[in-house]
C-alpha cells in the first residue's frame, strides 16, 4: 500500500506538497485548540481572572464584603458598623445614617443646664455645697430606660477615686444616680 502512495506521489510531487501542507495544517489546528482550550479561564480555576468577580465566582476571588445600605444584616455587619441594615438594638438609640452607627439621640438640654441639675441634685441629697461647686463635671449624650439623656460625671483626678454620675432627663430631673470607682 505505501508503494501505491509512493508511486502517486512520484507520479504527481504536487500531491505530495498538498499532502504534507494537508499533515501541518491538521497538526497546527490540534495545537491551536489544545492551548485555546487549556488556558480558557473559567471559575474553579483557583486564580481569579479579570472576568471573575467575587459575586460571579467566590471560589477564586472569595466571598464580597458587606454591603452597607442593602436592608440585610450581614456577617460582618452590626449596629455600630451598620445600623442601616442591623438596626439599633439599644432602646432609645437611633441610626446615623451619615456614620451608620447607633447613637444617643440629641437632647435639648445644654451640658451646663445637665452640669446645674446634677450638682442641684448632689447638694439636696446631702453633698457639702462647696465640695460640689469647686469640682469639674463632663457630660455626654447617652440613653436610660429608652429616653435621652445627658450623663454628668465628675472629672477623675486620681486613679481609684470614686465619682458621682447622673443620668439628666430632658425634663431636668435626675433620672438615675450612681458612683463609679
Amino acid at each position: 500500500m505505501i508503494n501505491q502512495y509512493q508511486q502517486n506521489f512520484e507520479k504527481d510531487p504536487k500531491k505530495l506538497i498538498i499532502f504534507v501542507l494537508l499533515g501541518i495544517l491538521i497538526v497546527a489546528v490540534i495545537v491551536l485548540l489544545f492551548f485555546l482550550l487549556s488556558s480558557k479561564k473559567a471559575c474553579g480555576n483557583g486564580i481569579c481572572d479579570e472576568k471573575e468577580t467575587c459575586s460571579s465566582c467566590p471560589e477564586d476571588c472569595g466571598s464580597c464584603p458587606p454591603v452597607c445600605g442593602n436592608n440585610k444584616c450581614e456577617y460582618g455587619e452590626d449596629e455600630w458598623t451598620c445600623c442601616d441594615d442591623c438596626k439599633c438594638n439599644i432602646k432609645g438609640m437611633i441610626c446615623n445614617t451619615s456614620t451608620h452607627s447607633c447613637i444617643a439621640p440629641s437632647i435639648q438640654l445644654s451640658d451646663q443646664e445637665a452640669i446645674s441639675v446634677f450638682k442641684e441634685y448632689l447638694i439636696d441629697n446631702g453633698a457639702d455645697s462647696t465640695t460640689v461647686n469647686s469640682k469639674e463635671y463632663e457630660t455626654k449624650a447617652s440613653v436610660y430606660d429608652g429616653e435621652p439623656t445627658k450623663t454628668v460625671c465628675e472629672k477623675r483626678i486620681s486613679v481609684g477615686q470614686t465619682i458621682s454620675c447622673g443620668e439628666i432627663a430632658q425634663n431636668k430631673t435626675v433620672v438615675y444616680s450612681y458612683s463609679v470607682r
